[in-house]
């Protein structure tokens, strides 16, 4: 890990602009890795100007900054910056594709490798969230980083471990004790991420209230009309699909929400001992073993996921 953060750290060194990009729908991982680098060398290089791109996110604690949204940094800037991308797997998934643009491009991420990009990559599927592989490369050069760079890397390994229940690796729960100590408020993230308004719960009523089943998924799936009824939009829905998760009849489970044009959001999450990212690459997305995700074009590729998803047997690992 010392050689590979020294990489990054040499380049780091060399710009005076540093532009850090998260991927298109951002979960706390997104936010945390970029926001999180971004306050992090706001600390060790405070002569520097770097920003954050990630679009607003709701479980972000209150206290921490909001990101640039996508579109909003000048194309003359990105020109002569150092770009790094967090969090993402394909140039698609990049919240602004004009990061591609930058005078260096580096890639950090810990989802499968499926597609080269950038002029220098460091990725390691192996890592159950981006936010640790970050905290680890900061960690091995300089021995503090911020309160503020801490409690953003927290955030994106507490949520893309589900809390630490997808996890049993030694390092993640290592992580999180130093990120405490450098001053991340953990009991803030839990609040936030468990706090609910009485609208959400009886949001999750009337979710609970429609499950379907076929095989071993459990899954729902919402149309334009069913959404315009609700009130919310597909990317208000979809991230919901652990309200029917954890079942012990259904260990697959699954959202299909539709957005105006048609297309559909696919979020598709498993116990650990199934695995949904072979099915998602077959539809056109990714993701991990138990979370992934995909956009499917029309209702057959919905009923083809559900076909596929309620097939599924539990994995050797």
């Amino acid at each position: 890990m010392i050689k590979t953060a020294k990489k990054l750290f040499e380049k780091i060194e060399e710009y005076r602009t540093i532009c850090i990009f998260g991927h298109v729908r951002p979960d706390g991982d997104a936010y945390g890795s970029a926001m999180g680098l971004k306050l992090a060398l706001d600390f060790l290089f405070p002569d520097k100007t770097i920003y954050a791109v990630v679009d607003p996110l709701d479980l972000v604690p209150a206290g921490l900054p909001l990101a640039k949204r996508p579109g909003t940094i000048p194309e003359d800037v990105i020109r002569k910056s150092l770009c790094i991308t967090v969090d993402t797997a394909t140039i698609d998934r990049i919240c602004d594709r004009r990061a591609l643009d930058g005078e260096f491009v580096i890639k950090i991420d810990h989802h499968p490798l499926v597609e080269h990009f950038g002029d220098l990559e460091f990725v390691d599927p192996e890592k159950i969230s981006c936010s640790l592989i970050i905290a680890a490369m900061l960690f091995s050069i300089h021995p503090m980083i911020s309160p503020a760079a801490a409690e953003c890397l927290l955030l994106g390994l507490v949520t893309d471990s589900g809390g630490f229940r997808f996890t049993a690796d030694p390092e993640a729960y290592a992580m999180a004790a130093r990120l405490i100590a450098n001053g991340a408020d953990i009991q803030q993230i839990y609040d936030k991420l468990n706090t609910v308004s009485l609208d959400s719960l009886k949001l999750k009523g009337k979710l609970l209230s429609q499950i379907k089943t076929a095989g071993c998924l459990a899954y729902e799936v919402f149309t334009k009309e069913d959404l315009a009824k609700m009130g919310y939009t597909a990317d208000q829905i979809a991230p919901r699909v652990n309200t029917i998760g954890n079942t012990a009849e259904c260990p697959v489970w699954a959202f299909f929400a539709q957005y105006p044009n048609g297309k559909y959001r696919a979020e598709l999450r498993c116990a650990r001992n199934y695995q949904v990212d072979g099915v998602a690459l077959a539809l056109g997305g990714g993701g991990h073993k138990q979370a992934s995700g995909a956009e499917l074009a029309d209702e057959a590729a919905v009923r083809k996921a559900i076909q596929m998803l309620g097939a599924l047997q539990p994995s050797e690992a």
